[in-house]
């Protein structure tokens, strides 16, 4: 009886040595994908040079994340087109905050000339955002990163640029998005959802008149087109946006 006993709390010591090791090695795909809120204006290039970033999940803290590092031009990924630069395994667990590591080789090109972007100091440790997504082991979480150009750039008084990093995240999974056409393609077509007091914008793409608004929350959508310096929309629908589906405009 004694021999059993003890075979038998080796065996329950194992199963919970087991058990916990396992648990503490839980893990969860993890991919973010970069893009960007179209600029307007005589803007060629935003160039960003990304370093790193981390990621707080809770329980394990910062996690540093491997990126596909170097200089991206995030006028390369708007309406619908995107960047992978991360993908790896990361803890299970709650990630509630996001943070990107930039670096100083960032510029503009404006009317084909080539200008740096200064950096301020609070902007030189990282930019972080609050993110509420749950890593699930054995699964994969897509993060979307929608780095917005035009409200980034600012340019003070001595007439340099400066990058005033403007970021949101999104799951695509558990947002909808909306497309269309305005077959008047040309300069300064901007784009407006609005859901409540949430306004969401873009611009069309200057040749074919192309395009899409991602990361929408489910909702009732009025969505207003407007003409570079006219007031009054152009064109007004009214559309419903469930999640995980794109609501297609057609030709306006």
């Amino acid at each position: 009886m004694r021999n059993h006993n003890f075979i038998r709390t080796i065996f329950f010591a194992a199963l919970l040595v087991f058990f916990s090791c396992r648990k503490g090695n839980d893990t969860g795909h993890f991919q973010t994908r970069l893009m960007d809120a179209p600029f307007t204006g005589n803007v060629q290039q935003v160039n960003v040079e990304i370093t790193g970033a981390e990621a707080h999940i809770d329980g394990a803290g910062w996690v540093s994340l491997p990126v596909q590092s170097g200089v991206y031009n995030l006028l390369d990924f708007v309406n619908g087109i995107d960047t992978l630069f991360i993908n790896t395994d990361i803890p299970a667990g709650k990630l509630s905050q996001f943070r990107l590591l930039l670096g100083t080789q960032n510029s503009i090109m404006v009317d084909s000339m080539q200008h740096p972007l200064q950096i301020p100091s609070g902007s030189q440790s990282g930019l972080k955002i609050n993110v509420n997504e749950q890593i699930n082991d054995a699964a994969t979480t897509v993060l979307f990163l929608d780095f917005d150009a035009g409200r980034s750039i600012k340019q003070n008084g001595n007439g340099d640029y400066e990058l005033r990093p403007v970021m949101r995240g999104f799951n695509a999974t558990q947002t909808g998005a909306i497309t269309g056409n305005y077959t008047a393609a040309g300069k300064g077509v901007m784009i407006e959802a609005q859901c409540g007091n949430q306004f969401y914008t873009t611009y069309a793409h200057r040749q074919t008149g192309h395009f899409m608004l991602r990361g929408l929350p489910a909702g009732s959508y009025t969505v207003r087109i407007y003409l570079a310096d006219v007031a009054a929309p152009v064109s007004v629908s009214v559309v419903n946006v469930a999640v995980n589906t794109l609501v297609d405009l057609g030709a306006l």
